[in-house]
């Protein structure tokens, strides 16, 4: 077990290539073991790399088969697959079961894939599940659930984490002032879940307490805590 050695690589170009092994690798190999597909390594890599540009978002099937130019049984397939060699996962949708968004297990793998096309908070979303699933799984207690909460009225909370009664709620915001959007997001969140406590995440330095109940932070100030 362990990680693989190159992810103490500062070299971009090395850090790419050995990525760029290693998902070869996964494909072309450990997928090929779950799911005997006849679709090629390019084909499949194309299928990854889409898959990444829907980083922490609601899937669409549909959308997946027609930008990968694969068929939405296989897309299934193939998501089945993934998901069974712990390369991606599915967290619901708070309000809406009907929906799940994907997360890659290895954000360093988003970043390879599609960095240049996919929003950071999405990046954020990845890195802070990866830790705070950690956090949460060591510690006894409660079943511990993961959520997204979105609402068509564009209130919207990237990460929530439920454990019993207790209720964490986590908003991104692009600049260490929170926009009145994001500030009306975790209102409206605050009011389904009184007994919340909830971060507005950014990627400066304030650190502010906005109430009893809501901090803001920068973040990776959690992912150092």
């Amino acid at each position: 077990g362990g990680l693989p050695g190159f992810c103490y690589l500062r070299k971009e170009s090395w850090y790419s290539q050995k990525m760029e092994t290693l998902i070869s690798t996964i494909l072309d190999r450990d997928l090929r073991m779950v799911y005997p597909t006849t679709l090629d390594y390019p084909a499949l890599r194309n299928f990854y790399a889409t898959l990444s540009f829907f980083q922490g978002q609601a899937i669409d099937i549909a959308e997946i088969s027609k930008l990968s130019g694969i068929s939405q049984i296989t897309s299934k397939k193939l998501l089945a697959a993934l998901e069974s060699l712990f390369l991606i996962r599915f967290l619901p949708i708070l309000g809406d079961r009907k929906k799940r968004i994907l997360l890659f297990e290895d954000v360093g793998e988003v970043r390879h894939l599609n960095e240049e096309r996919i929003k950071s908070e999405y990046i954020w979303l990845g890195a802070l599940f990866a830790n705070l699933r950690v956090e949460f799984y060591n510690q006894s207690g409660s079943i511990v659930q993961f959520y997204q909460y979105k609402k068509r009225s564009g209130v919207f909370a990237p990460l929530v984490i439920k454990r019993g009664r207790k209720v964490w709620g986590f908003f991104f915001s692009g600049t260490e002032n929170p926009s009145p959007k994001t500030l009306a997001s975790v209102q409206t969140f605050k009011k389904e879940f009184p007994e919340s406590v909830n971060f507005i995440l950014h990627n400066e330095k304030k650190i502010d307490l906005l109430n009893s109940s809501t901090a803001i932070l920068p973040i990776y100030g959690i992912f150092n805590s």
